[in-house]
Parts: C-alpha cells; structure tokens; sequence
C-alpha cells in the first residue's frame, strides 16, 4: 500500500519568500557587482586597490566563518578613507555582507552592532569632523548596516519557520499513513481469525467424513484405503498447523474464542444501536434470510460491515439512519444512510488505494478501512460516497453459485 500526500498536506510558503539559498547567490553577485563599479568608476582608483583586497578577502572568509569575514569587511571602509578614498562603496558592502551572514544564522545583534560600527567610523573619519551636524552621514551608515542584519535575520527567522511548519506536515502525513497501515493490518488480522475458525471447522468435517469413508470401504480396497488414510493424515497436520497459527493470532490476554459472526447477528446489532439511543429505520427483508447459508467469508463480512457502519453513525452521525440489508441468491447488498454531522468540504473518494477505494487521511478512516478490507476478503466491493449533508455506505459481496455447503 502507497499513500503519499496531496497539496492539501503541504503547507504553501509565500511567493514573495525567496528561499535562502537564492538570496546568498544573489546578495554575492550584488556584492560583486558593486566591488567592481566603485573600482571602475573612482577617478583615482589605486587607493583602493588595497581597500578592496580586504573587502574582498572578507567576503571570502564570510562565506564559512562569518565572524572574522564580517570584520575583514567592515575594516575595509576605514582603510580606504586611511589611503584617501571615499567609503560610500565599500560601507554599502558591508551592509550586504551583514545581510548574507544574517540570513545564513548568524546572530542578528552582533552582526548589525560589527557593521553599524565600521561604517559609522569609516564615514565620520572621512567628514573629518565630529560635531553635531556630522552625524547625519554615519548615521545613514550605520543604520543601513543594521538594517540589512535586521532584514536577513527576519528573513532566516521566517525561513525557520516555514521549515518547522513544512516538518510538521511530514510528520504528521507519515503518522497518519502509520496509523492508516496500523489499521488495515489489524483489519486482516481480525479477518485471519475469522477464516480461522470456519475454514478450520471445515477442514475438521473433512477428516471425520475421509474416517468415515475409510471405515465404509469393503474389503480387498487397500489401495483406496491408504489413499484415505494419507489424506486424513495431511488433513490432520493441515488442522495442527491452523491451531498454531490461531495461538499466534490471538495473542491478547483474556480473549475468549467466540463464534465467527454472521448475517444471522445484524438483527442484534439492530437492537443495540436502537438501545444506545440511534433513530435507526432497518429494513432486513425476510427474517429467514438472516440465516440463510452463506460463504463463511460473506457472512462474517456482512456482519462487521453492518457493525461498523452503524458504529460510524453513532460517532459521526446525527442520531439517525437507514440501513437496508438485501440477501439474494447472486449475493449481499448492505446501504445505511445518514445525516452526517462533519463540518467543512466532504472527504474525497477515489479508487485504487486502498481495497479500490481512496480515503482522505485528514479524517483518519479507520472504521472504513476495515470496511473496505472485509469486502475485500469476500470479493465483494464498497463504495462510499458524501453528498452535502448525507453520508452512504454501500457494499455488494457476490456468492457464487456452489459456494455455498
């Protein structure tokens, strides 16, 4: 069994969110570009020449160990006002370069407190004066640099976040798909038994009837005999090794071995569901159809079909319903009907996931799957379908002509 999740699982990120590792390449290549015009455009660029290397070996340091790179390139602005340059480039690189490092996780305070400082200096050595009215420039300065920490910082934080959700979601797809495969395997468990204990009487029937023959064979049949006697004897190690598996399959503390139910108990679970209070209308057909023979597979099927159905309804149901259980001789027809109380868009149904039928997880559909594994078991079919406010279970198990002994 696959399952795998639909969009409705995913969270949907913003499309303004630019993932991370876009905006390094990006802020590298504005950081590149401006490097390049500064020394392009300066009219006297041979005092830059040492100003940028720092810059530039910065950047390249920044990219595995943030801190001494984030230094490196905040120095820069101050070593070209000291070789007589103008800072307005190399500061604008360090405030990308504060940017990148703060998206990439590095601490948003010391990032925007390393730029604002080496900006700030660089552009109050190069006014060359410290009074009031020269604090506008180093401001600007400084503020660009934490600025863009801030930004990258938020962009990280925002990141992490949309991760965290995008984490989540997997999880619980990857939960719900456990208890999806939890429930069907407990499903064919219950059905194990079941065949268990019918297929098992069977086979006892079988081997009293080979006794019986072999005992009824006139004499002078030896050959015949043995032939019954070797059939009885695998028979026999055929009912040993179902023993051990029935050991194997019922493994809980203090389970009684009951009878495999069938059509026969839909009349008593009728009469349950009424006591516990559901508004229940049932139309069963002829009481003698309740114990026709049927295939021990079908019976026990109609019986757990009728059983859980009735037990979604008391959950999920409004306190009514209608259930109409038609017995013929090509097979079994089980419908119940009733008000559903589920608020928001009805669950989706398809075919080919599970026993040819798609469940929509977010609603857990254990009580359907182990539906829809019984009609499975019996090859029969279930369909189920949510129209507005009326949820119908419906389920054909064929019977066969010579099915039936």
């Amino acid at each position: 069994m696959s399952m795998r999740a639909g969009d409705q699982d995913r969270p949907q990120r913003p499309v303004w969110l630019v993932p991370v590792h876009l905006l390094e390449k990006i802020t590298l290549f504005v950081i590149v570009a401006a490097m390049i015009a500064g020394l392009v455009l300066e009219a006297d660029p041979s005092w830059g020449y040492l100003a940028y290397a720092v810059a530039a070996v910065g950047v390249v340091v920044a990219r595995s160990r943030w801190l001494p790179g984030l230094m490196l390139v905040a120095i820069a602005p101050t070593v070209a006002v000291g070789l007589g340059g103008e800072p307005i480039t190399l500061w604008t690189v360090t405030s990308f370069t504060a940017f990148s490092v703060a998206v990439r996780g590095a601490p948003a305070v010391l990032t925007a407190a390393i730029g604002a400082v080496g900006n700030a200096v660089a552009q109050w050595w190069s006014i060359g004066a410290f009074t009031g009215e020269a604090f506008i420039t180093p401001g600007v300065a400084a503020l660009t640099a934490v600025a863009a920490a801030a930004v990258g910082s938020a962009i990280r934080g925002n990141d992490r976040y949309w991760e965290a959700l995008e984490q989540r979601a997997r999880d619980a797809v990857t939960g719900r798909e456990l208890l999806v495969r939890q429930g069907v395997a407990e499903e064919r468990v219950r059905i194990a038994r079941d065949l268990h204990d019918s297929v098992g009487h069977a086979v006892a029937v079988v081997s009293m009837r080979l006794g019986s023959a072999e005992v009824q064979l006139p004499a002078g049949a030896d050959a015949a005999r043995a032939d019954l006697a070797a059939a009885r004897t695998g028979i026999q190690e055929v009912l040993r090794e179902m023993q051990q598996i029935l050991q194997v399959l019922r493994v809980e503390d203090g389970q009684t071995l009951t009878p495999t139910p069938d059509a026969s108990g839909v009349e008593q679970l009728v009469d349950v569901a009424r006591s516990a209070g559901l508004d229940l209308a049932a139309d069963l057909g002829d009481p003698s159809d309740l114990h026709r023979p049927l295939p021990a597979q079908v019976g026990s099927a109609t019986y757990r079909i009728v059983q859980e159905a009735l037990t979604n309804v008391q959950k999920h149901g409004t306190g009514s319903a209608r259930l109409r259980l038609d017995i013929a001789e090509d097979g079994v027809r089980i419908e119940v009907v009733n008000p559903s109380a589920r608020t928001g868009p009805p669950p989706t149904w398809g075919t080919g996931a599970i026993g040819g039928m798609g469940l929509d997880r977010s609603s857990g559909g254990h009580g359907l799957i182990g539906m829809c594994e019984r009609a499975t078991a019996a090859g029969g079919r279930l369909e189920v379908s949510h129209d507005g406010d009326v949820f119908r279970v419906r389920a054909h198990l064929p019977v066969r002509r010579g099915d039936v002994g």
